[in-house]
């Protein structure tokens, strides 16, 4: 109906300017908008500034909302501990439904409440936006009588809104009801106006959220409007409840993810055994209790091994004929034809612990620096972070003392240790490097390989190649605190006299780009992997943010988008903590990019990047700005997209050859997204001689021309010589995006 406009007003400041489109011969429903916005007045309403025509078209002005709407927002909570996404979407929903509240109080209905028509601002307070459907129910009128009629958007549409009945300001409640089903969990329970048929509640796809929230998503979302809240004073107050419980932990999306698929399988008929592996204290218990509730929750038969006795009882109930779900908390138990899943729970990376402490201390000083600081007390253990979190934040801030006290948990790892193992611990402690074998057997006059095993079985050891590191700083702590002759361990360190290996980063970079470039993907990953490795201990932590940004770019090369984002968003933590503001910026510029590539460069996708380089573009580095050029493409900014073209291209010209065709790759994404197909092809036309030298390169710029011209697509096999096979799939599905023209992204070889 109308396009919305940033612009600025006499006092420079930020407004956003809505004008009915050319197109639209219907000025009622706008008028209608515009009425409404002069008439309501609520802190969760955005407020109209003033109306006007331009070119016989009418047009009002809005105050500006710094922030993200409920479509990017929902993305971004994924990313959250679970209890602080419940928590957010419960507060978001009480805000809006206060919105809604006032506005069935002044006796009119919204009709299109959805994620995209809410704003939500830095401050995390939600807006209501969009009135462009708004019905007043004061004036008579036959709009909902009428057949095939359809006022407000399919998805979020209640059913009686859908068959085009009389409506009431409980369709309000329903939209709502899909909304907070979206930003919980990122998806929509409908994806057609179809509403007799079943959708899946929430905890489907997230066993963790709290009961008393489902129950409320799904009672706004009932089928018949009188099962649904009497008014929206009651949603709110459903929706208030406490439900902060225990400390928040991010980095766990993934392990609900599986959770659920797990839960998803019984209730097909599948019998299945559910076992937790990883590393001790990293948050097994967790897992197993998550998967128990939320199976309880679905009706599920559930029984749990934690013995040898247990074990034996669950042999038989399996010979029983309904399904169930077994879940080995012993991690030996096997039964023949009964299917076996693994799910592995990792250590925190540091991005997560960043995020877990800004959930449970967002006042915190030095955000960035605290979390560095955790996440080398802790290795990323929750069975450690935890308590520190409880025992050392006040007043939704932490601050750790200078010298910490002996932590109980951190005992319960030693308790049991003999002599020797007290011993290899305390050589792996004084080391700055890690330590082989034969390194740890001259410091300690010991053989080690079989105590090394132990150590590492209990999760107080890390090995990597040939090397071996403690696993934190409390436990090398404790350790020295053990340790019966700590001088004489030093001294023996001391005649070993070990080299820091030397590092030329720079030489480094420009040999994994070219394995890259050259197609060596293989290569290039087990290379920026090693590196990653030597450099982890290194005192100069530039060295290893280095390494992280390369093993990011191989990542994004093959395709691997979850792997280069958990590596790019702990850079991105680990350089702010570190103030390399240079890095920074890097790691932001190839999110961006992720952001593209993950949304198929989609508004959604545009929106993030542009949010992570709009702070960069004073930069004169050209990749900035072909990924900027990129991404506003993606918006569709045409007018925006060629003045960024014409003054990009003359700029690359003096670039290495790498670098040129890889920022002419961008601008041929752009062009191809925007639909100026023959720009597309002559700025293929131009660089694809030269991209014959880097096979990887060509091969990219290949699938580009294929798809605007209709032609079949370079081969992968070459490039995936010694890939993992999940990554040569990863690859080979690796395509681009044109305007009108869509053909299988799973392109056959």
């Amino acid at each position: 109906m109308a396009e919305v406009y940033l612009c600025t007003d006499q006092e420079d400041n930020h407004v956003a300017v809505k004008w009915l489109s050319s197109s639209i011969s219907n000025e009622a429903r706008f008028s209608s908008e515009i009425d409404a916005l002069f008439h309501f007045r609520h802190e969760h309403i955005i407020p109209i500034i003033s109306q006007g025509i331009q070119d016989n078209r009418p047009f009002f002005a809005m105050r500006y909302i710094d922030g993200f709407d409920g479509r990017f927002f929902a993305e971004k909570l994924q990313q959250r501990p679970p209890s602080e996404r419940h928590e957010k979407c419960c507060l978001i929903g009480k805000q809006i439904a206060q919105a809604l509240h006032y506005i069935h109080e002044q006796g009119f209905i919204h009709r299109d409440v959805k994620p995209s028509n809410i704003l939500i601002d830095v401050y995390d307070n939600a807006i209501l936006t969009d009135f462009g459907t708004i019905k007043d129910c004061n004036i008579q009128d036959s709009e909902e009588t009428l057949p095939g009629i359809l006022i407000g958007t399919p998805f979020y549409a209640a059913p009686e809104q859908i068959l085009g009945e009389k409506i009431t300001p409980k369709v309000d409640q329903f939209a709502l009801g899909v909304t907070l089903y979206f930003l919980l969990v990122n998806k929509r329970p409908f994806d057609t106006i179809e509403r007799l048929q079943s959708f899946p509640a929430p905890s489907v796809y997230d066993p963790s959220i709290p009961a008393s929230i489902e129950a409320c998503i799904l009672r706004l979302m009932a089928t018949n409007p009188e099962d649904r809240f009497p008014d929206l004073k009651q949603v709110i107050e459903a929706l208030s409840t406490d439900r902060k419980v225990g400390v928040p932990l991010a980095g766990r999306q993934q392990i609900l993810k599986q959770i659920s698929h797990c839960i998803h399988r019984v209730v097909q008929g599948e019998k299945l055994l559910v076992r937790m592996i990883g590393f001790p204290g990293a948050g097994r218990n967790w897992a197993a209790d998550t998967l128990y509730n939320g199976s309880l929750r679905r009706g599920i038969d559930v029984f749990e091994i934690v013995d040898s006795r247990s074990a034996i009882i669950a042999q038989n109930r399996l010979q029983w004929e309904q399904p169930i779900l077994i879940i080995d908390r012993d991690g030996r138990s096997t039964y023949p034809g009964v299917p076996l899943i693994t799910i592995e729970i990792a250590p925190l990376c540091l991005a997560d612990i960043r995020r877990s402490l800004y959930a449970y201390a967002a006042q915190t000083e030095n955000l960035s620096q605290q979390a560095e600081h955790l996440s080398r007390l802790t290795g990323g253990l929750p069975v450690l972070l935890i308590p520190l979190l409880q025992r050392y934040s006040k007043e939704n801030n932490f601050s750790l003392p200078q010298t910490l006290p002996i932590l109980p948990e951190v005992q319960q790892f030693f308790q049991g240790l003999d002599w020797e193992e007290i011993e290899v611990l305390a050589a792996l402690s004084i080391s700055s490097n890690p330590l082989t074998d034969k390194e740890i057997e001259t410091i300690t006059l010991l053989l080690p390989k079989e105590i090394l095993c132990r150590l590492h079985n209990k999760g107080l050891c890390l090995h990597q190649e040939n090397t071996w590191t403690i696993t934190n700083e409390l436990f090398a702590l404790e350790a020295k605190r053990l340790a019966p002759d700590l001088e004489t361990l030093q001294s023996r360190l001391e005649l070993l006299n070990l080299q820091v290996p030397s590092i030329d980063i720079r030489l480094e970079t420009v040999e994994i780009e070219n394995l890259c470039a050259l197609g060596q993907l293989a290569s290039a990953k087990k290379r920026a992997v090693q590196l990653t490795q030597i450099t982890q201990h290194s005192s100069d932590r530039r060295l290893y943010c280095n390494a992280l940004l390369l093993l990011g770019k191989v990542y994004l090369d093959i395709g691997s988008i979850r792997k280069a984002e958990a590596l790019f968003a702990d850079l991105s933590a680990l350089s702010k903590a570190l103030q390399y503001d240079d890095i920074r910026y890097l790691s932001h510029t190839y999110r961006a990019r992720l952001s593209l590539e993950k949304h198929n460069s989609s508004r959604s996708g545009a929106a993030a990047a542009v949010d992570r380089l709009l702070p960069l573009l004073s930069s004169s580095d050209p990749m900035i700005h072909s990924i900027w050029n990129w991404a506003i493409a993606s918006f569709g900014d045409i007018a925006r997209w060629r003045k960024s073209t014409s003054s990009l291209l003359p700029t690359l010209a003096s670039l290495p050859k790498i670098k040129k065709i890889r920022c002419y790759y961008c601008i041929i994404r752009g062009a191809s997204i925007i639909g100026e197909h023959q720009e597309a092809l002559q700025l293929i036309t131009y660089i694809q001689e030269l991209s014959l030298d880097y096979p990887f390169l060509h091969w990219e710029i290949m699938r580009a021309k294929a798809l605007l011209t209709g032609e079949k697509p370079p081969v992968t096999a070459p490039l995936a010589y010694n890939l993992e096979p999940e990554e040569i799939m990863l690859l080979k599905r690796r395509w681009i995006q044109a305007q009108g023209i869509s053909p299988d992204p799973t392109w056959n070889d």
